[in-house]
């Protein structure tokens, strides 16, 4: 038992290390094989940085030089004999398990690297197109851009030769006209309408004439009858002014004299108010201190029976609790 015991002081590490490689494997792998000693002994292996399992205590505690005996010590170490051989297969397991993760992890970096090299062999391939399409639709344009440039030089050139020809012709004929129609034409006729216009004139001042000195006469006449009726109206409107004035002083009067009188009596009526409007001031302030009195009173007693109350249930509460 004493050559045994440093040899179980090193198993507890042993245990943490295989146990931090299974916690740091994903969720997808096995679940591990039951122990032997967790059926046997309901043991459990202690997670990284917990505490301590029964067995791990046991083993770290140092030897005794003369350790008693205990019935379960064969038991222990066929318990420790199995957790080995648990653990080597632990080992084993994670072991494979990231052989096969790594590979997996290999596959997909050379896939990535496969697809790219395959996205810039297609892209270089879709500049090239790219490009080649930019030049063809360059030719394209300048060979449109062509055509259409010589089908509009060739349009203005038919239109300069045929329809300008042809509208520069009749507009030289309808100079032609008016100048024949304002330099001949129209001169001819006011010749011959000049005589009979110059009679119809003399005619028409004639007749002007005997109309102006008749509007004349009708003239005068209005202009009298309206001097007339400006000065009876004027006469007219001084007596009503002078009528109004002398109406208007006597009722300012009366006016006067009436409120002599009504500023008396409105006089004798506030004086009456303010004496009301005081005697009520007064009667309202002494109802007011003896509110605020009255208002005390009521506060005392209240903070007076709460207090009672307070100290009633402070009591009561009290016993309960003894009685309790």
């Amino acid at each position: 038992m004493e050559t045994d015991a440093p040899a179980t002081t090193d198993e507890p590490v042993a245990q943490g290390e295989e146990v931090e490689a299974v916690v740091a494997a994903p969720s997808v792998t096995p679940a591990p094989l039951e122990q032997a000693y967790r059926a046997r002994y309901n043991e459990t292996i202690a997670p990284p940085g917990g505490p301590l399992s029964r067995v791990a205590r046991r083993a770290i505690r140092p030897p005794n030089e003369f350790p008693p005996e205990s019935k379960r010590a064969d038991q222990i170490e066929e318990a420790e004999e199995d957790l080995e051989v648990d653990m080597e297969e632990l080992k084993a397991a994670v072991h494979a398990y990231n052989v096969d993760f790594q590979q997996r992890i290999d596959a997909v970096k050379q896939r990535g690297r496969d697809l790219e090299s395959k996205l810039g062999t297609e892209h270089e391939a879709m500049m090239g197109s790219i490009e080649q399409l930019r030049m063809d639709f360059r030719k394209q344009f300048q060979t449109a851009f062509l055509t259409l440039e010589q089908k509009t030089l060739s349009h203005f050139a038919r239109l300069e030769a045929q329809e300008i020809s042809c509208q520069e012709k009749k507009l030289h004929e309808c100079d032609a006209e008016f100048r024949t129609f304002a330099y001949t034409t129209v001169p001819e006729i006011m010749e011959k309408l000049q005589g009979a216009i110059t009679r119809k004139l003399e005619k028409n001042h004639e007749t002007f004439d005997i109309e102006n000195a008749k509007i004349q006469k009708r003239e005068k006449k209005t202009l009298h009858a309206l001097e007339s009726n400006e000065r009876k109206t004027d006469a007219s409107f001084r007596t009503e002014n002078a009528r109004r004035v002398a109406k208007f002083q006597e009722r300012e009067e009366e006016f006067h004299h009436v409120m002599r009188v009504d500023n008396r009596a409105v006089e004798r009526d506030q004086s009456s108010h303010v004496q009301g409007l005081v005697a009520l001031r007064a009667q309202l302030r002494a109802d007011s201190m003896l509110r605020e009195k009255e208002d005390l009173e009521i506060l005392d007693n209240l903070s007076s029976s709460f207090g009672r109350l307070q100290a009633s249930i402070l009591e009561n509460l009290g016993e309960d609790t003894t009685a309790a």
